[in-house]
């Protein structure tokens, strides 16, 4: 009985009847796929015109993938049909396919006039801050595009295919990232690259603005009082420093009192 009943769970193994979603099944040439399943994935596959072998999906500069979803930036020259699957894993199966999704790929016809541009609210921002990418409201956004301190240009694969995109970067260098989209004509595959635009990054480097004074709430106090430091309340601390008298070293002040990225700061003189 207990063979049986293993026989006939093997006998409902299979995942061949779940396909990958997508939003659309006919893109353009450079244009980012985006597929998904409600299943844990192990890994993504895929092949051209129903042929050859099953490629793994990498993910590189132009293609991303997670447990549930994938991103590719396609490029053909030639009209091609792309078939996804999806590996899957289960405690019955180990090793199983989802059905396949046929995407059909027409090439780009390709235009560069640099008429289309792009606008920011913030062309100079810290590592770490937020700024806004904005193009022509309903323009037809194929693949964002960035190039770091004029390197080549790859694919951002983060940001939406929506004329507005917010952006966070992180640098611990000075960073010049430039930006440009492929847009397309018209639901058709006439492909033009926008005029590019150009973000710089400052990396958040320790300064020393001597025009911020702080000041105490009881400039003189006994051992064992409490010492309330404070700044105007037009800047954030991220972290206090101190050193004493004859000293010529600053150290971080480290304590377990309760503190947060505000502008006082308590420390018991004990």
């Amino acid at each position: 009985m207990l063979l049986l009943g293993r026989q006939q769970l093997l006998a409902q193994c299979g995942f061949n009847n779940i396909s990958p979603n997508t939003i659309s099944t006919s893109v353009c040439s450079e244009s980012t796929v985006k597929m998904q399943v409600g299943i844990a994935v192990k890994h993504w596959i895929y092949r051209d015109n129903h042929t050859g072998n099953w490629i793994f999906l990498d993910t590189g500069a132009y293609n991303y993938s997670d447990q549930y979803h994938i991103f590719q930036t396609v490029s053909v020259s030639t009209p091609t049909i792309r078939s996804y699957r999806a590996l899957i894993s289960s405690q019955i199966c180990p090793n199983d396919t989802t059905a396949a999704t046929d995407i059909t790929i027409t090439p780009a016809l390709y235009r560069s006039n640099n008429n289309i541009h792009i606008s920011t609210n913030n062309s100079n921002v810290c590592s770490g801050s937020q700024f806004n990418l904005n193009m022509l409201t309903g323009t037809s956004i194929l693949t964002w595009l960035y190039s770091d301190n004029n390197s080549t240009w790859n694919a951002y694969r983060f940001l939406t295919q929506n004329y507005s995109a917010s952006v966070t970067l992180n640098s611990d260098t000075l960073l010049k990232r430039s930006f440009k989209a492929l847009v397309n004509y018209s639901n058709s595959c006439l492909v033009d690259s926008s005029a590019s635009i150009n973000i710089t990054v400052l990396p958040n480097t320790p300064g020393n603005n001597n025009s911020i004074t702080p000041f105490a709430k009881q400039p003189s106090v006994c051992k064992g009082d409490i010492v309330s430091l404070q700044v105007d309340w037009k800047h954030e601390v991220e972290s206090w420093i101190y050193k004493d008298a004859g000293s010529t070293t600053w150290q971080n002040l480290n304590t377990t009192t309760a503190y947060t990225k505000t502008n006082v700061y308590d420390r018991n003189t004990n």
